[in-house]
């Protein structure tokens, strides 16, 4: 339900006034509309610019439309709510980077994820308790790009597959306060030429 949470205070910094408990049945009705909309959008991946669209709204049981801009506002305030929480648990760990890469209509994705473990609080016969779990988060996907720059300052179209790329785009996790030399224990992906390179670098 960590999701909910985070929802919840997404809604919040844009003025929604939601109780303690978070009951969503107790919430005003355009806050229950969108946190019903932002709910329909994860679960199924639809495009955001679907709550504008009239066959949308046709079959939306609530009465008050969602636009776009409020519904983007809120992913976006929601976004940086999960990134400040997963740099938190990954503060003071040490772990493995595992990471793999796809291509699809001629752009190169490669999704990068931290392997961990992590001390969370559970409940077991009426009491609290510490457990160590293991933890695959991801911290981002993207197409990887060429890492190079031409004459105008701007990054050439063409994507580059060897390891100096690829490293350059692992630089990303620094923006969750991590240090690849002395947070990474290792790297896993598959056997390729390339990624065996990475290893070396």
């Amino acid at each position: 339900m960590q999701l909910c949470k985070d929802a919840r205070n997404a809604m919040q910094a844009k003025g929604a006034k939601i109780p303690s408990h978070f009951k969503v049945s107790a919430l005003p009705p355009r806050d229950k509309a969108l946190y019903d909309i932002l709910r329909y959008i994860f679960m199924t991946s639809t495009p955001v610019c679907h709550v504008e669209n009239r066959e949308f709204r046709r079959v939306c049981r609530h009465e008050i439309a969602v636009v776009r801009k409020t519904v983007n506002d809120v992913i976006f305030k929601l976004a940086e709510l999960v990134e400040r929480r997963i740099a938190k648990e990954l503060r003071g760990t040490t772990g493995a980077i595992m990471y793999d890469g796809w291509s699809k209509n001629s752009v190169h994705y490669v999704a990068i994820y931290a392997s961990y473990c992590a001390d969370v609080l559970q409940r077991s016969d009426n009491r609290d308790m510490v457990r160590t779990i293991s933890r695959l988060t991801p911290l981002g996907i993207s197409p990887l790009g060429s890492g190079s720059v031409n004459d105008d300052g701007e990054e050439n179209e063409a994507t580059t597959f060897d390891a100096e790329a690829y490293f350059r785009y692992f630089k990303a996790v620094s923006f969750y306060g991590l240090d690849l030399g002395t947070w990474t224990r290792c790297f896993i992906a598959d056997n390729c030429a390339v990624n065996l390179q990475i290893a070396l670098l």
